[in-house]
């Protein structure tokens, strides 16, 4: 499904467009990224929204969004589509790589 929306995409790219600009193919691959954040934020605010998780868990927990390194976005993105105390100790372990 994943590589279908891709391939759907205003931001789709070929390996052959890649070797001819590849400046041009970072931005493409940042708007497919940006997208993917959107829709993915949405689903976790729904799943919260509409008290999926606490049902299903019985208490409420983060659905976390995370990349192979963990920054301040990451964290940022996290706070915005969880409940506040069930993200706080994730994104407290993310500030304190950084002090």
């Amino acid at each position: 499904m994943r590589e279908n929306w891709v391939l759907e995409s205003p931001w789709y790219y070929t390996d052959k467009e890649e070797e001819g600009n590849f400046e041009r193919i970072l931005e493409l691959g940042q708007k497919i990224k940006d997208d993917l954040y959107k829709i993915v934020k949405n689903v976790v605010r729904r799943l919260h929204a509409n008290s999926v998780i606490l049902n299903k868990f019985n208490k409420e927990i983060p659905l976390i969004i995370h990349e192979l390194e963990y920054y301040d976005l990451i964290a940022e993105i996290n706070k915005e589509i969880n409940p506040k105390e069930s993200i706080k100790e994730f994104c407290d372990w993310i500030d304190s790589m950084y002090f």
